[in-house]
């Protein structure tokens, strides 16, 4: 029987239903996957589509969800814009290597390249390619032997079709970037995108669990991948291979932190979140106040670690170390994702759209000497 995804995968960067892979994009068209050629449905954020992910293109904000919808802002998220965006899936990571040029990745195995900011997106994946790139792959290392355990482990994704999510996307720069996903799969290119070939067995996943997030140092060789049922690994050669971890929790992960090769952070299910400040090789338990589900992650320019959860709660740490703060916040809605504008304010998206959930700090000037 096909394993469930995570019952968080719609509410952050690795939301999830219960109850198996969600088909609700796939419903437009059973069996042909037409989503995979249609345009974004039309929306404004006044109508509050389902949001998942956010990221920064520069001074532009980014922020992607349901039915291929991508809003951009200029103006620190007072005013949105709609982008052009080529299919009509459900859209769960949105990252950028400079203000120009970027991914987003979502349902049925979809992988987009953005070169203009985010104002228009060409597909350069969906999973009916995924599945002929591990074919081949496969049937390349196994030097013609169709017998073979990861030849056959190929036809069956072919035979499936495109319904397997991307979950999470490493952006390294503008040419390189890893994508990860359901039951283990993850794609790399080292060229901006015209070519993409399988990584999954880069990865030390001997139970295929879902790849449900990841996060690098900010010198990109340290890279830590966090899945389902507490799978944990780690890179220590800036995504070559990975290798398992031994988890703090057996229970699903769903966000990663990693500001430094002394400090990174996963959270998961019912509140549950570690820091480790040697390389991932012992975890420290980080106490919250809340028992949500830990969707988002995030480092703001000033050195300040946010945390949230799916009941709308914000943690905040200053400093280091393992002490997280509860942190009064105007709205509580479910958040997917966090991200800070130019300005320094922070807005989460979710099922709601998109809302301010911190201002930005004051730019009053001083007042005259007398």
């Amino acid at each position: 029987m096909k394993r469930r995804l995570p019952t968080v995968l719609l509410l952050g960067s690795c939301l999830a239903l219960s109850g198996g892979v969600w088909h609700g994009d796939a419903m437009a068209a059973p069996g042909r996957w037409s989503v995979l050629e249609m345009p974004a449905t039309t929306s404004t954020p006044a109508a509050a589509p389902f949001l998942i992910a956010a990221a920064r293109a520069g001074d532009r904000l980014v922020a992607a969800g349901e039915r291929g919808i991508v809003f951009l802002s200029d103006d620190n998220g007072t005013t949105w814009r709609q982008a052009a965006v080529p299919v009509n899936v459900t859209l769960t990571a949105v990252r950028f290597a400079s203000p120009r040029k970027g991914w987003a990745i979502g349902h049925f195995g979809v992988v987009l390249r953005t070169e203009d900011g985010g104002e228009t997106w060409t597909k350069q994946l969906d999973g009916l390619s995924v599945a002929a790139a591990f074919l081949k792959d496969a049937r390349e290392k196994s030097g013609g032997d169709g017998a073979s355990e990861a030849v056959r482990s190929a036809e069956r994704l072919v035979q499936d079709g495109p319904d397997k999510p991307f979950l999470d996307l490493l952006v390294f720069d503008e040419r390189r970037a890893l994508v990860l996903g359901a039951y283990g799969l993850a794609m790399r290119t080292e060229d901006g995108g015209t070519s993409w070939t399988p990584a999954s067995a880069a990865i030390d996943n001997q139970g295929h669990w879902h790849l449900n997030a990841g996060a690098a140092t900010p010198n990109g060789q340290d890279i830590y991948i966090v899945g389902e049922q507490g799978s944990l690994f780690r890179s220590q050669n800036g995504g070559a291979t990975f290798e398992a971890l031994t988890s703090p929790y057996e229970g699903s992960l769903f966000a990663a932190l990693a500001t430094s090769s002394d400090d990174v952070i996963i959270v998961g299910l019912r509140g549950n979140a570690f820091r480790s400040s040697d390389h991932g090789m012992s975890w420290t338990k980080v106490e919250l106040a809340g028992a949500a589900t830990m969707t988002s992650a995030i480092r703001l320019r000033d050195g300040t670690a946010l945390l949230a959860d799916q009941a709308g709660q914000l943690y905040r740490r200053t400093g280091s170390g393992s002490q997280f703060q509860r942190v009064e916040t105007p709205v509580h809605l479910p958040v997917s994702a966090l991200v800070e504008a130019a300005n320094g304010a922070v807005l989460a998206v979710g099922p709601a759209g998109v809302q301010p959930i911190l201002s930005a700090p004051s730019t009053a000037l001083p007042p005259r000497a007398q």
